[in-house]
């Protein structure tokens, strides 16, 4: 089964099919979220003067430019809205997210750097870690008193709990209710979160290992600061930028303005009649 469309010449059926393509683009916008504007309008009110019906049955080329022009328009004022969605974004980014982001990253890095130097320190020490108030120095001992300290707690109770310290962290344990698991939370001016399980020494293990890989989380703050200050560098550049079609803009609009006033065709005004000297002299 074929369907077959045909178009009249010097008939409404041109425009029609304008005003069909401007509602498709309008049902598009909503439907696949992929315009860049914040708003669209209803197309529901385009209809045809009287000029433009004397227009199309007389065959005015000049309907057909303003049909042109008028999708130009479209098209422009789109990215327009895109270039301006995009610039309110990047102004609102240059304000508030990016000194937001460097502020942390530097914040982190400077904890991360006090950590790793008191860690040169501490992980060459003896091994000791305190439970609630008692000191382990057996890494088997500690580990099974860390994983009793953990099942004491009430799965309903997710708040961390202070339990004691290690290597100079406060640490703190909590249970998560998303995955049902507990976690050993260890603070300085930095922090790691390990994943507590049954095997007391693996434990001991994991905390040890998450503590010596501190460096490579500098690095990672380090990264994303360095990756965000660029991005406030090139958002500032950006927002400089004007839109780069405006002066194209502006010219089809001014283009169709003068071509719907061509199209309007209001009947021109009598000349006014002039009064001579004599007449006025009556008049007064």
């Amino acid at each position: 089964m074929k369907i077959f469309r045909y178009i009249t010449e010097n008939t409404f059926d041109a425009y029609s099919w304008q005003l069909i393509e401007n509602k498709q683009k309008f049902i598009g916008q909503i439907m696949t979220s992929k315009s860049p504007v914040r708003s669209c309008q209803d197309v529901d009110e385009a209809a045809l003067s009287y000029a433009e019906v004397k227009a199309l049955a007389t065959g005015n080329p000049k309907i057909k430019e303003k049909m042109d022009l008028d999708i130009q328009e479209t098209k422009l004022k789109m990215l327009k809205a895109n270039y301006e969605s995009n610039l309110f974004r990047l102004q609102d980014a240059i304000a508030v997210e990016y000194p937001q982001q460097i502020a942390k990253y530097e914040e982190l890095t400077s904890a991360y750097e006090a950590d790793i130097i008191h860690l040169d320190t501490a992980l060459n020490t003896p091994f000791s870690m305190e439970i609630h108030g008692i000191t382990y120095n057996d890494e088997k001992t500690a580990g099974e008193i860390l994983v009793q300290a953990c099942t004491k707690m009430k799965k309903e109770h997710t708040d961390a709990a202070d339990i004691g310290t290690f290597k100079g962290f406060k640490m703190k344990v909590s249970y998560s209710l998303f995955d049902n698991n507990f976690y050993v939370k260890l603070t300085r001016e930095s922090s790691v979160t390990v994943e507590v399980k049954k095997d007391p020494v693996r434990n001991i293990e994991r905390i040890l290992t998450a503590l010596r890989k501190m460096p490579g989380q500098k690095e990672v703050a380090e990264e994303r600061l360095e990756g965000a200050r660029q991005q406030l560098v090139q958002a500032r550049e950006e927002v400089k930028k004007p839109f780069e079609k405006e002066n194209e803009l502006r010219s089809v609009q001014e283009r169709l303005t003068k071509i719907n006033a061509e199209l309007d065709m209001k009947p021109k005004e009598e000349p006014k009649k002039m009064i001579k000297k004599e007449e006025l002299k009556k008049c007064l």
